[in-house]
Parts: structure tokens; C-alpha cells; sequence
């Protein structure tokens, strides 16, 4: 569970275990990420802010009722009156995630807060958060490749990694591994670069009629006579794609950099599956770059677990003192 109160006041974010704490809590979700939603069912019966895709996707998808559902203007300051010291105010901006992703600016009698939850910190949205720069005293931060090991490109270099390695096999099929939510408007931009029809699962099908103004896509069971299609990214394995290339051409693509930082590749010998490094999150030199803009006063780590893809041992990227040196006095 990658969630957090924030200390002296009943702010939780992407906190949805409450049994046995303090019920007056006040709940905001940055993005409906499983991994950030952890006790957050359809019986929730809480008051919930969040962003205006996220609060779609918690009533089509989790059943949450709709007057639990407060949304949040992107960009614009609202006050909140919950608080038994007095108000606060919050800000939601685009997190570069997934649809509905925010991070969230609190002001308030506990300080300044900056919480980015899932985030990829481009250029531009490193450059739309400088007016905060030397104002956040705690900055909580997606360390999810906070690690000198986990260097990747652009989004926008991998995107054209993708195109190029599609366009380099015409004559194949093309199975693209996601997950339930994210990658919808790579994938929306995939379909137009290769004037191409992509078949998705129904319910990422009217996930994206939702939120793209495209007709790229098709659904699964109507995929017959297009080559590219989507498919739960754990299902891509050497023998999956064996099977697939016994009737016809077949190569995977993975648009991830999970496996960034491993010190292995765990598909360096299968020459038909291709892991591009589209990340969601941001890399390390990215973070590095965010938090000098920034200089907080303190950086805490949004995600505590310390065993990555494989088992593998990612203690090393809680270790926020490598930001030492942006910090403010």
C-alpha cells in the first residue's frame, strides 16, 4: 500500500485502511492504481476528493456512490473546512501518470505539502511546478526509480522505439502487454502513427471513447483482420509467444521500465518479445532534476516496500539522500 497521513493534521492520501484509527479523516486519491487503492471497495462510505476521470472510474468501476465524490479542479486552489485547527487549501495538477492521475499542493497550519503520488516529471511539468520552488517544507516522492540504475528515456523517444519496431514487422502480429489502467493514450497515438486499428479488451474500449477523441481501437472479440492487439502484460512469456508463433508471426512488445535498475533482462533471449522502457514513472535523473527545481525542505518516500519484480532487493530507492543537496535551510 502506497499511501500516507500527513503528520499533524487528518489528511490521507491513497490511505483507505481506517479500522481501528481516527475516524475523522479526510481521503483524497491521487490515481486508481491498485496498489494505491488498497481497502478502498464498494462499501466505502466516506467523502473521497479527487480528480473528475478518477471519480468516473470509482463509480463505473468500484460502485462508489456519487455523493461521496468531491472533484478537483486541475490548477486552481480550494479551500477545505475539516479540519478542527482551522481550514486548509489543495491544489491538484497532472500527475503524467495514468488517466485521472493528480499530485496535490496542501497549505495549511501543518505546513506546505507536496504529495506527487504516481508521477512522470517531463520537462513541462517540472517547469509548471517552479512557482513552488523554496515554498514546500515536506515534498512526499514517487521513488519508484529513485536509484543511479534506473535511467531511461523520454516518453517521447520510446513512443517512436515503438512505432519503429512495429513498422520493422508487417508481416507480424503485434501483442502489446498492459496493465487495467495506463498506456490508453500511448496507445491512442500508436493507432494514428500507424493508421492502424488496435483491439482492446471492452472494458479498455469504453475506457478510451471516454477519454480519446479517436476511433482506433476495436474490441477484443472483433479483432479478427487486425494485427495489433492488447493483452494483460503478465501474460507475455517465451512460451506464450512460441504458441502464438505456431500459426502465424508474432512479436511482443512491453511498454515498461519495470525491469530498469534489475542489473538482468529477463527477455534477453527471446528475440520476438521487445521491452521499450515507456515509463509512467520518472527516472532517476528526472527526480534528481524535479526536486532541484523544488529545494523542499524534507523529501519523504512515497513507496516503503523493498522487493521489486523477481524478488529483487529495491531497498536502495527509499535512501532519499541523494536530494541532500537541493534542499532548503
Amino acid at each position: 500500500m502506497n499511501g500516507h497521513i500527513i503528520p499533524n493534521s487528518n489528511i490521507a492520501v491513497d490511505f483507505w485502511k481506517i479500522k481501528g484509527r481516527q475516524d475523522n479523516l479526510i481521503h483524497f486519491l491521487t490515481h486508481l492504481h491498485g496498489d494505491h487503492i488498497v481497502g478502498l471497495t464498494s462499501s466505502w462510505n466516506k467523502p473521497i476528493y479527487c480528480s473528475n476521470i478518477s471519480a468516473e472510474l470509482l463509480k463505473s468501476k468500484y460502485g462508489i456512490s456519487n455523493k461521496l465524490l468531491h472533484i478537483l479542479p486541475l490548477n486552481e486552489s480550494v479551500v477545505i473546512d475539516e479540519l478542527p485547527s482551522g481550514s486548509f487549501s489543495v491544489t491538484a495538477l497532472d500527475a503524467n501518470h495514468c488517466p485521472g492521475a493528480v499530485m496535490f499542493y496542501f497549505q495549511g497550519p501543518f505546513g506546505n505539502i507536496f504529495y506527487t503520488g504516481d508521477f512522470r516529471a517531463s520537462e513541462s511539468l517540472t517547469e509548471a511546478c517552479f512557482g513552488l520552488k523554496g515554498k514546500i517544507n515536506v515534498l512526499y516522492l514517487d521513488n519508484t526509480f529513485c536509484s543511479p540504475k534506473c535511467i531511461f528515456p523520454s516518453q517521447e523517444e520510446c513512443f517512436d522505439k515503438i512505432v519503429e519496431i512495429i513498422q520493422q514487422h508487417p508481416d507480424h502480429s503485434v501483442v502489446i502487454g498492459v496493465r487495467n489502467l495506463g498506456k490508453e493514450f500511448m496507445l491512442g497515438r500508436l493507432g494514428a502513427a500507424l493508421n492502424e486499428t488496435i483491439a482492446v479488451t471492452s472494458e479498455m474500449y469504453n475506457l478510451c471513447k471516454f477519454l480519446l477523441d479517436t476511433n482506433v481501437f476495436t474490441t477484443i472479440h472483433c479483432h479478427e483482420g487486425f494485427r495489433l492487439r492488447t493483452i494483460p502484460l503478465h501474460r507475455i512469456t517465451r512460451q506464450y509467444l512460441q504458441e502464438l508463433n505456431q500459426n502465424q508471426p508474432y512479436i511482443a512488445i512491453i511498454p515498461t521500465a519495470i525491469y530498469t535498475g534489475l542489473g538482468f533482462d529477463p527477455f534477453a533471449n527471446c528475440p520476438d518479445i521487445f521491452v521499450v522502457p515507456y515509463s509512467d514513472h520518472s527516472s532517476y535523473t528526472e527526480l534528481l532534476h524535479f526536486v532541484s527545481v523544488l529545494q523542499p525542505t524534507q523529501v519523504v518516500p512515497i513507496v516503503t516496500g523493498s522487493k521489486g519484480p523477481f524478488c529483487t532487493d529495491i531497498s536502495e530507492r527509499t535512501d532519499m539522500s541523494c536530494f541532500q543537496s537541493f534542499l532548503s535551510t
